[in-house]
């Protein structure tokens, strides 16, 4: 009942419940952030997703001290988000890889033209 009154009283007394929290707070920071950067350089949303992973493994780590069960449980709800994440990240630094190369490319084209 006293968790009720008081939620942080009972996130004192529930390990699972503040590990619940900090991951709500830090999920909820990694989405504002990603939101923000959709728009900006390719670099910005590298940098986005690489805080969105470790945001990811902070709340994962949270819940280490907890029984198997729950770890287990956490795990699997963290497991599609993280992976999505890794990929995107991967992606994004691919498509960044190629637009230097692409540059790259595209400065020398113009500099032997000139010659």
């Amino acid at each position: 009942m006293e968790c009720f009154k008081n939620l942080s009283s009972c996130h004192r007394q529930n390990p699972a419940l503040s590990a619940m929290g900090t991951c709500r707070e830090l999920l909820s920071l990694a989405m504002d952030n990603l939101k923000k950067s959709s728009e900006k350089s390719h670099d910005n949303i590298r940098s986005w997703l690489s805080t969105a992973t470790t945001d990811l493994q902070t709340c994962g780590d949270g819940f280490e001290d907890l029984s198997k069960q729950v770890r287990k449980i956490a795990e699997a709800k963290l497991k599609n988000s993280t992976e999505y994440t890794s990929n995107t990240l991967a992606i994004a630094t691919g498509i960044g890889k190629y637009e230097k190369a692409t540059r790259k490319h595209q400065q020398k084209a113009n500099s032997n033209a000139r010659k």
